[in-house]
């Protein structure tokens, strides 16, 4: 026997009903209340159509429910596997970013420890700046002390100079009547004197052993093997020198054959007796002529004279400075 269904199955969604049969529902309902039979009397097909609906309709919205809960879980699974390869992704990269995170550590130690050997370094090379300051300022100091020990020594250099000088042409003035011959081959028991009245007249001047101060060889600061050693001579009249060093250039030379000396022939040369100094600057004079062009040096009365051609005026040298004339 069927029974009548409780009071809540009234609740159902009438949505799902079709409007014919939702009418007829509260028809009878509505009769039932009305007419109140002494006996449930339900009729017994209507109502089970009634309830195969509401199940079928039932059924219907589950298999809704359940498809679109599965499309959701679907969705949720995909969303959660896009999750989890995103947490992989970060857990890797936080792998890396802590590695890195130790390599910039220990880059960062590394650095400290370098800071640390240049803050000493820099505080040891401050403090041997310190020191250097302090003795450039001592220098400093000496320095103005300095200036007037170099103005004295400027000045007491010149006068040393000077001083060179005056003994220079003192020494060369007492030269003035000397004879400086070079190229006589050395022989034993030699006679000077009559070797150089030979010379003497070689040059046109007839000279007696008067006329001769004193005759007699030289060494040299630095003797050359094999050279013989200069003879000088000084004699009583500078006429006599001028004239015999005037006669050999105007011969333009003579040699040990001129003056009958055994041997091989060579020339021999005979010159004012220069001192060493006047010596030195007669040789650059050359050296300088040879180099710029310039066409005559000459001695004349022991002093070095040059002329650049021979429209050029002589010009006297007295020191390494008179050669600036010619640049």
């Amino acid at each position: 026997m069927l029974r009548t269904p409780t009071k809540s199955a009234s609740t159902t969604d009438l949505s799902s009903l079709e409007y014919e049969d939702i009418d007829a529902q509260l028809q009878n309902i509505n009769l039932r209340k009305r007419k109140q039979p002494d006996q449930d009397v339900v009729t017994p097909t209507k109502f089970e159509a009634f309830v195969f609906r509401m199940q079928n309709s039932f059924d219907e919205i589950n298999r809704k429910i359940n498809d679109v809960v599965k499309v959701e879980l679907n969705k949720l699974s995909s969303i959660s596997s896009e999750i989890k390869s995103e947490i992989n992704s970060l857990r890797q990269e936080n792998i890396e970013l802590k590695r890195s995170i130790e390599a910039m550590y220990t880059q960062h130690q590394e650095t400290v420890a370098l800071v640390t050997d240049l803050r000493a370094s820099l505080d040891f090379t401050s403090s041997r700046v310190d020191i250097l300051n302090k003795r450039v300022e001592k220098c400093e100091e000496y320095r103005k002390n300095d200036d007037e020990l170099a103005n004295e020594l400027k000045t007491t250099k010149q006068a040393i100079i000077n001083i060179e000088n005056d003994l220079n042409r003192q020494q060369q003035r007492d030269r003035q009547l000397n004879l400086e011959i070079t190229g006589i081959p050395e022989s034993k028991n030699e006679a000077l004197d009559t070797i150089f009245e030979k010379i003497a007249n070689c040059s046109g001047v007839t000279i007696t052993k008067a006329d001769i101060e004193h005759i007699n060889r030289v060494q040299p600061k630095q003797p050359v093997k094999g050279r013989p050693r200069s003879i000088i001579v000084k004699l009583k009249n500078r006429i006599h020198k001028d004239n015999i060093i005037a006669g050999i250039r105007k011969r333009r030379g003579i040699t040990t054959k001129d003056l009958n000396l055994p041997g091989d022939t060579k020339f021999v040369y005979v010159n004012e007796h220069l001192t060493p100094q006047n010596k030195i600057l007669y040789k650059k004079c050359r050296e300088a002529a040879a180099s710029k062009l310039i066409k005559y040096v000459w001695i004349r009365n022991c002093s070095i004279f040059m002329r650049k051609d021979d429209t050029s005026p002589a010009v006297l040298i007295n020191n390494e400075e008179d050669l600036k004339k010619f640049r």
